[in-house]
């Protein structure tokens, strides 16, 4: 919500201190905030790398195997739900799209990948 109101300072505090031990950092989230991070500081070798991190998380063995780059789980409801893997992956990818934008709007639905446009992703 910081970084949306242009208040970076703290966004990146904020971020850098919900950052995970390495050893519980499944599904990518430290390279997730390391790319917000070098997009709220204007850091595109910063955000390059988090991005290469992030396109490197690998899919955990306990976990069903993707379908056209996505992971469909079931709830214990029954309910079933799709995530594109790495999660936040579409929200680095619009970070990468609008890197000239402020925040709020470069995170938003007109910077991210749609289907029609394809993905960097795997």
């Amino acid at each position: 919500m910081r970084a949306f109101a242009g208040d970076s300072a703290v966004a990146i505090a904020l971020m850098q201190a919900a950052k995970k031990p390495p050893s519980q950092d499944i599904a990518g989230w430290n390279p997730y905030v390391d790319a917000t991070v070098a997009f709220l500081v204007h850091d595109c070798a910063g955000f390059a790398k988090a991005t290469r991190a992030l396109k490197a998380v690998r899919l955990s063995a306990d976990l069903p195997p993707l379908q056209h780059g996505m992971l469909h789980m079931s709830l214990p409801d029954g309910q079933t739900f799709e995530i594109r893997w790495p999660p936040n992956a579409d929200v680095v990818e619009g970070l990468a799209r609008c890197m000239d934008r402020p925040y709020s709007v470069a995170y938003g639905p007109d910077c991210r990948p749609h289907s029609d446009r394809g993905s960097s992703f795997p």
